[in-house]
């Protein structure tokens, strides 16, 4: 139910699991195993797992201001390019051989400085035109983020770190 948020989290370089289907006694025992903060839409899970967090239906920039402002998360200012938004696996730069192989249009390879791979799903990763709207979504976070900081309570949740 929250897929696309773990994509943009990976996106951001953030380390996030993501399985869908997974029934929910698992998801919370994952969680807890692996000392991670399980994020839900489902009220239930929440306040089954001492280590949840719950996200109200929103848009993706609610779910990313909700995450960012609960666990005060600071948004980079640009997209780092570290994870893999479908396998969350880190990202390698592609090399000369890998290019090779590939089939990315020759435009791409031929214009981008720095292209990235995933070593699991095979996938390529550049900055194309798609990265100024990236940019343009992590600045709306950001001056979300900032107007907290003003006059008025900031967002309280109960979460603990899972040791």
């Amino acid at each position: 139910m929250l897929g696309t948020l773990a994509k943009w989290l990976r996106l951001l370089g953030h380390d996030c699991f993501y399985e869908r289907d997974v029934a929910d006694e698992r998801l919370v025992e994952l969680a807890r195993a692996q000392r991670r903060i399980l994020l839900t839409r489902d009220r239930r899970v929440a306040r089954r797992s001492p280590h949840a967090i719950y996200i109200p239906p929103g848009g993706i920039d609610d779910e990313l201001f909700t995450v960012h402002a609960l666990l005060a998360l600071v948004p980079p200012g640009h997209p780092p390019m570290t994870r893999c938004s479908i396998c969350n696996a880190l990202l390698v730069r592609a090399g000369p051989e890998d290019l090779a192989a590939s089939s990315l249009p020759p435009r791409v390879a031929e214009e981008r400085k720095e292209i990235w791979r995933c070593p699991d799903c095979r996938r390529f990763y550049w900055e194309g035109t798609h990265v100024a709207s990236m940019d343009e979504r992590l600045a709306r976070l950001r001056e979300r983020l900032a107007a907290l900081e003003g006059p008025g309570p900031a967002p309280t949740a109960a979460v603990k770190s899972v040791k």
